[in-house]
């Protein structure tokens, strides 16, 4: 469900309303990923710029985004929209994830090999190891009964960039580590 009609005044409609078009348009799109081809429409663009404005809407009040200083300014060679669905998908699994707990998503970066390393961790209940590989497959969830899309359409973004993202070990939480090309695609 997008959202209910709790208050009656027009603006929290409208707002409910944004969202069940963002949901809608969001499952369609990762319908689409999984079967079209993906040009990326590659600009110069800030990490942090990015992580923050695919956060917003999803995150919670009470969450807490950390973006180190290695993020924040780190410049990547990516399509700007790809790349902020991507981390909105990331985010969006930290939420489901933690249910009525409160959130707190980290994002760091370094340079390794002319590639920007983007480490992304939150601290829900993480997913488990033997679960690395499959937990990018579609319609696998091993949470909610539905979706299983999410870190498909994620991996989908990445491979178009040239890049990849994979989970990596971690004491609490998840940690997801993508990998981009600084200078146009790999491949």
């Amino acid at each position: 469900m997008c959202g209910s009609y709790p208050k009656k005044d027009w603006q929290h409609r409208l707002v409910v309303m944004r969202n069940c078009i963002k949901s809608a348009k969001r499952m369609l799109t990762q319908q689409a990923m999984l079967t079209g081809e993906i040009k990326p429409k590659r600009a110069s663009v800030k990490l942090g710029l990015l992580v923050t404005r695919a956060t917003r809407g999803v995150l919670p009040d009470k969450a807490m985004l950390k973006l180190k200083s290695s993020a924040e300014q780190l410049r990547i060679s990516a399509d700007p929209n790809l790349m902020e669905q991507a981390f909105r998908e990331l985010a969006t699994n930290a939420v489901k994830a933690m249910k009525e707990r409160i959130i707190d998503l980290s994002v760091s970066a370094s340079i390794r090999n002319s590639e920007a390393v983007i480490y992304v961790r939150d601290n829900g209940p993480g997913i488990p190891w033997e679960h690395r590989e499959r937990v990018f497959e579609p319609y696998v969830s091993f949470g909610e009964p539905w979706g299983g899309l999410g870190l498909t359409t994620v991996r989908r973004i990445m491979e178009a960039h040239g890049g990849s993202i994979s989970l990596g070990k971690s004491k609490s939480g998840a940690k997801f580590i993508i990998r981009i090309p600084l200078k146009g695609n790999k491949k």
